[in-house]
């Protein structure tokens, strides 16, 4: 069962990428970055009272629509590496993201496990969910996801923020 559990996050994000490419046409990838992250912050937060509520079928199903919404980040961010990213710099920002992607789960992995076998427990592990869940919140209602940012050199971008 604990196998089946761990991967049921991959039985749809295997083939969601593809629609994600055609969403993030149509909707722009700001929107569809930011559902790919919002909505497996709160099936996470949801996570424990469903899984009281109806057992490891609850579970599971909550897994398996995580890794579904989570195969719509990746192809959005490409999109939108196409449009805020100067072609010469698209390359270290590939970089960035599929290192910072790793960085980012081995930590909290590492962490999740650590702070799970303490006294802290499970709480901790869902309240940096929940802080995930306030951040994108925060993005929303801050206008941030809405702001068009032109186009900027790391090295533009450094030299704005010097002279400021």
């Amino acid at each position: 069962m604990q196998g089946v559990i761990l991967g049921s996050q991959f039985y749809l994000y295997i083939f969601v990428p593809t629609l994600a490419g055609r969403a993030t046409d149509i909707l722009g990838g700001k929107w569809v970055a930011f559902a790919g992250t919002l909505v497996p912050a709160l099936l996470s937060a949801l996570t424990p009272v469903l899984t009281r509520a109806w057992g490891a079928p609850a579970l599971i199903t909550i897994r398996i629509m995580m890794g579904g919404m989570h195969g719509f980040v990746y192809p959005s961010l490409f999109s939108l590496y196409t449009k805020y990213f100067p072609v010469e710099e698209r390359a270290n920002a590939n970089a960035g993201l599929s290192f910072g992607g790793g960085l980012g789960s081995t930590v909290m992995y590492l962490l999740a496990g650590w702070l799970v076998q303490t006294d802290i427990g499970w709480p901790m592990v869902r309240k940096k969910m929940k802080f995930d869940l306030v951040f994108k919140v925060f993005l929303l209602s801050s206008g941030l996801l809405c702001k068009h940012t032109p186009r900027r050199t790391v090295v533009s971008t450094l030299a704005v923020v010097r002279h400021q």
